[in-house]
């Protein structure tokens, strides 16, 4: 167990020190509490990974800069999200109990979730470029589930 924790020092490093360098080049652009609160925040946020998921399968609307909807979003739009990624997540449970994904089943978080639910930086509600790394392991998780279920088809001679 130690060992498994020793060789996540490097990349926790690595990770601390990208943060502290954008927190001090982003000092300026961060937004307190006062201008955003943390409920808008929050509520956003559940909303821009179900924006991130659409946009991976269909990535139309993109635009450079999506301004952050405040306290202007549905409820209705609030809700619909956070039952979309719990049912994701009750999906993934459900599968990995299955052994559908087996044992190769990648959680992905977006690295950018510090910065809508803690530091705002800016007034985007969401920004494409947080997702493009993320997302690989997305691509990954989905191609082994279609594969896993590909296999487990029985095509009784016939394609």
């Amino acid at each position: 167990m130690l060992q498994l924790i020793m060789e996540k020092i490097p990349l926790i490093t690595l990770s601390a020190v990208s943060s502290l360098i954008t927190f001090l080049a982003q000092r300026g652009a961060i937004g307190w509490t006062e201008q955003l609160p943390m409920s808008e925040r929050i509520t956003n946020a559940f909303v821009a990974y179900v924006i991130y998921i659409r946009q991976m399968f269909w990535p139309t609307e993109l635009a450079v800069f999506y301004p952050h909807p405040e306290n202007r979003l549905p409820i209705w739009e609030v809700s619909l999200a956070l039952i979309i990624l719990v049912g994701i997540m009750a999906a993934a449970f459900v599968l990995r109990r299955e052994r559908l994904f087996g044992d190769r089943l990648v959680m992905v978080s977006r690295h950018a979730c510090a910065s809508d639910w803690v530091l705002q930086v800016g007034w985007q509600g969401h920004a494409d470029r947080y997702t493009y790394l993320p997302q690989i392991g997305l691509y990954i998780a989905v191609t082994w589930a279609l594969t896993d279920l590909i296999r487990s088809w029985r095509f009784n001679g016939r394609l």
